[in-house]
Formats: structure tokens, C-alpha cells, sequence
């Protein structure tokens, strides 16, 4: 039921929130910490240092992998994205929503065949090419929708822990 008066329109920081919510229902405990420093980061050395970073600390072996695939791993024996690559996925997966010109593949990452490296590749020549003004903006939205993915990454945390702690003791 709608209050009189509200459109159906989500204002902006509600698509940060529900976006933020959505993504960090795959997030672990080592998510949820880079997720508190990644905002910092950005603070500190700039959107992209924090990407390169973020790419630094991954796997040789993910960035080859496609990221559909790295998405879905679930095997033991599976390669994984890594938490500092999969923030800066879904970073770039809200800053694709949000900028109509932002490499397009970069937007539904669940369905993209192309090797992690090669994207995040197109995403640093993209945004190298920015002018100033323009690259501030993407970085003042990295950091709105961050500050969303932080919160949310942390409540789903306690929560889960809250679920898994009453259950332990039944």
C-alpha cells in the first residue's frame, strides 16, 4: 500500500540501497571488511588506483577466467573472483546503471564471457579517457553507492550470525 501522494519512483539513494542490499547477499565476512576500507581507498589515491588495487590483489588465474564463470563458482576446485575484485565488479556494475556511456559488459557482470582482466581493462581505458569534472562525478558516485554496500554488507553479516547463533542453540 502507497502513502497518498508518493510515486513509484525510487529517489537515487533508494537504488543505491536496494542495489547494495542485492549484492551483498553473496558477500562474506572477507567482502564485508574491503567493503569498509574500499571507500577509503578511493579517498586517499583516487576510483582508479582503488580498481588497480583491487585488480593487484587478485588471482593470476581469475583474471584469465571469464566472469560469468567466476561468478558461479561454487566447487572446491574452482576458481574464485576474490573479494577485492568482486567489490570492484559490482562497483562497476552500478557505475554501467548509472553512466549510459560506461562500458556496457561491465553492467550485468552474471552474464559477461569476457576474461576479468579484459573488463576491468576496458573499464581503466574508459575511465582514463574521462575529463576531470566527469571523473569526479564517477567518483563521488563510487563512493555514495560504497557507503550503501558497506552498511548493508555489515547488517547482513549480523544477521546471519544472529540466524546461526539461535540455531546453534535449539
Amino acid at each position: 500500500m502507497q502513502p497518498r501522494g508518493n510515486s513509484n519512483r525510487l529517489t537515487l539513494e533508494q537504488q543505491r540501497a536496494q542495489q547494495a542490499w542485492k549484492v551483498s547477499a553473496r558477500y562474506g565476512e572477507k567482502e564485508a571488511n574491503f567493503a569498509k576500507s574500499a571507500p577509503l581507498i578511493i579517498m586517499n589515491s583516487g576510483l582508479m588506483q582503488f580498481l588497480c588495487f583491487s585488480i593487484g590483489k587478485s588471482d593470476e588465474k581469475a583474471l584469465k577466467q571469464p566472469l560469468t564463470n567466476l561468478l558461479q563458482a561454487r566447487g572446491e576446485n574452482d576458481i574464485r573472483i576474490g573479494e577485492h575484485a568482486l567489490i570492484s565488479v559490482d562497483l562497476c556494475a552500478w557505475l554501467a546503471r548509472r553512466f549510459p556511456d560506461f562500458p556496457p559488459e561491465a553492467k550485468r557482470p552474471e552474464e559477461c564471457r569476457r576474461p576479468l582482466g579484459g573488463l576491468f581493462r576496458e573499464i581503466l581505458d574508459w575511465i582514463s579517457r574521462q575529463q576531470p569534472a566527469a571523473y569526479q562525478h564517477l567518483t563521488a558516485e563510487a563512493l555514495a553507492y560504497l557507503k550503501w554496500v558497506r552498511f548493508m554488507s555489515e547488517a547482513r553479516l549480523k544477521m546471519e550470525g544472529t540466524q546461526h547463533a539461535g540455531a546453534s542453540r535449539s
